[in-house]
């Protein structure tokens, strides 16, 4: 990953929908688990867009907590696009698509994490630690990242 980080550059990244839902008030406090869900796409800019960016790249991030009993406590996502500029396009293009996604979105990961523990702070869950790392997750073939087990 070496060279093909330093093939782009981070333009922008902007919070595109946010969605916080809390059914049990309380049970935060007395334990459980996290499901967390990364979805990731490159699409491309937008017209208006075309002459700032050369990719964007889509992440849809969820954070489901759960109880001891499995029921679900709370539900948080959040929606953010990175635009990205391609330096050398030769590095960029030979990289395979995973490794092209997955270094993008590790320049616009702690932004996303420190946003998402934001809201969970307003939420009054402040003792919700989320990944420092989305190393922690595995890509399956819909480019969707999962908790392993």
């Amino acid at each position: 990953m070496g060279k093909l980080s330093k093939s782009f550059d981070l333009v922008s990244i902007g919070l595109k929908k946010s969605d916080f839902e809390l059914f049990i008030a309380g049970k935060g406090r007395e334990g459980g688990k996290l499901a967390i869900e990364i979805s990731l796409d490159f699409e491309p800019p937008q017209e208006i867009e075309a002459d700032r960016f050369d990719i964007i790249l889509k992440s849809i991030s969820s954070v489901r907590g759960l109880d001891s009993n499995d029921n679900q406590v709370f539900t948080l996502s959040a929606e953010y696009h990175g635009g990205f500029k391609i330096i050398d396009k030769d590095v960029f293009d030979r990289a395979d698509e995973d490794a092209k996604v997955n270094c993008c979105f590790s320049c616009i990961f702690p932004i996303v994490r420190d946003d998402m523990l934001h809201m969970l702070n307003r939420a009054g869950l402040r003792q919700i630690n989320l990944p420092w790392s989305f190393n922690d997750f595995v890509a399956d073939k819909k480019d969707t990242l999962t908790e392993q087990e």
